[in-house]
């Protein structure tokens, strides 16, 4: 178990949602690639850890070892009302050291721990591996209430939930577009979760919503009955012709009756969900009869995401949901099929350049989730 204490000919990459970046073909295995941001809770806080939450950070290098740790990066901040409890998962965009933008969510504390926001703080990269971030600034959404709605929680039946995180910004034809977690407009009592699109023509906004990409659903006597209760850490990547998005959910949070018509031992924690379309805006469909990425069931991870190594490897990474430990070690390798993706575990005398390194980490004290990779600017 690994604690937080401790080339280049240029070549065009396509990065897996958060931004281009610019690689050299020649690197040194522990060169910093990656900075990752993660979620974590002190454990003294007790209650349920994802009630509380702050970002804190590491440079991560090719190897995936941790070069630099970058201890607490953003906190709540109760000058801030939506963000002065929680902080919540997100994602990057790269421009340049001097344009580095990281999306993220955030919320109150109760009675409104249910109304999530979404704001991007602009940074740049110093030397020595160091990071000066601006103030958080809200992000705006336009037309949100006429494509999205509010959902029932059932842990908290006195509080509407606003369903609005999980930022992952992709650059295409000159917008930006944000896939969030989000809840449709729909007749469906519960089961509302979708993934929400919003566009904008600069990364700092302002962002116009869009109609739901994708809303899993399924027809009954009864009428619309969604699937999921939310769809959690979507993330898309373009190949062969066609975007792929992908999403997670918990098992216990899923439309029981969808359950029993499926196979419900391919059904986990940490499956994620995949449906494709030839536009970035969608329409989604399912990948399949039963929509999932082979082998993702059997990974233990929660809020699975990919990342692209220097030598154009695909991974996957995320966080053990018993342990709360994440898993950045490179050792879930993803390989296509027919353009269906497959994820395996790979023997790490295979590749010596991950050879001798721990396979999770987590920092005493601490419970640690929502492992996010981003490409460092160069």
């Amino acid at each position: 178990m690994q604690t937080l204490d401790t080339g280049l000919a240029k070549k065009r990459v396509q990065t897996v949602g958060a931004a281009d970046v610019t690689v050299e073909q020649k690197t040194q295995a522990n060169d910093p690639r990656y900075i990752l941001l993660y979620i974590r809770s002190s454990e003294e806080l007790g209650g349920k850890h994802w009630e509380h939450g702050e970002i804190a950070g590491a440079v991560i290098g090719e190897d995936f070892s941790v070069i630099k740790d970058l201890g607490t990066v953003f906190q709540p901040n109760p000058d801030n009302f939506w963000q002065s409890h929680r902080l919540l998962a997100g994602g990057f965009r790269s421009q340049g050291k001097d344009s580095l933008y990281f999306f993220y969510g955030g919320s109150p504390n109760h009675p409104h721990l249910l109304d999530e926001s979404i704001c991007f703080a602009k940074g740049k990269m110093m030397d020595d591996w160091k990071f000066e971030w601006e103030e958080p600034q809200l992000l705006e959404f336009a037309d949100w209430e006429k494509h999205y709605d509010y959902s029932n929680e059932s842990n908290f039946p006195d509080q509407l939930h606003h369903q609005w995180r999980d930022p992952y910004v992709v650059f295409h034809e000159d917008k930006y577009w944000m896939f969030v977690s989000a809840a449709a407009k729909t007749t469906s009592p519960l089961y509302k979760g979708c993934i929400g699109l919003a566009v904008a023509d600069h990364p700092e906004g302002p962002y116009t919503a869009l109609p739901s990409p994708v809303f899993p659903k399924m027809m009954t006597e009864q009428g619309e009955e969604g699937i999921f209760y939310e769809c959690e850490r979507s993330h898309v990547l373009y190949h062969e012709g066609q975007w792929h998005l992908f999403f997670c959910a918990w098992k216990w949070r899923i439309n029981k009756n969808w359950i029993s018509q499926v196979d419900e031992t391919a059904i986990s924690d940490s499956t994620l969900y995949h449906y494709v379309s030839p536009q970035i805006q969608g329409p989604y469909l399912p990948a399949g009869e039963l929509p999932i990425v082979k082998g993702s069931s059997e990974v233990g991870l929660f809020a699975i995401n990919f990342a692209q190594t220097q030598s154009g490897e695909l991974i996957a990474y995320g966080s053990d949901f018993e342990t709360t430990e994440l898993d950045i070690s490179g050792q879930w390798q993803v390989f296509w099929n027919n353009n269906n993706p497959e994820i395996k575990k790979v023997d790490f005398s295979e590749r010596q350049h991950l050879a001798g390194h721990p396979q999770t980490f987590r920092q005493p004290g601490y419970l640690v989730w929502d492992a996010m990779l981003g490409y460092l600017p160069v």
